[in-house]
């Protein structure tokens, strides 16, 4: 799949996101310092969104380190989102709406 600026897939993965019932969503807006790019609760699971552009992307060391606090301590979800896994990140999300019920 061609490149995409992060802005434009960002927003893409806004509007999909936000069709999911159940579901709360969150852009964090400019540079905050390893916070993922979408941070979202899907009927009462944590999940964290670091969007890149292509699958080659790096992450710094301090993303590393806020994915693994996230999972580990916070027993979150973190997902490394790209164009080419996208669809495949969305449909593990819809299992999360479904398989939890409301408290």
């Amino acid at each position: 799949m061609a490149e995409i600026t992060e802005k434009r897939f960002q927003d893409r993965v806004m509007k999909k996101l936000r069709t999911l019932r159940g579901t709360w969503w969150f852009k964090v807006q400019g540079a905050v310092g390893g916070v993922p790019d979408v941070i979202g609760c899907v009927r009462g699971v944590f999940i964290a969104l670091e969007l890149k552009r292509s699958p080659r992307a790096k992450m710094t060391k301090l993303q590393e380190y806020t994915h693994d606090t996230i999972r580990g301590t916070a027993e979150g979800v973190v997902y490394v989102v790209h164009p080419d896994n996208w669809e495949e990140v969305f449909e593990e999300i819809k299992l999360i709406s479904r398989a939890r019920k409301w408290r």
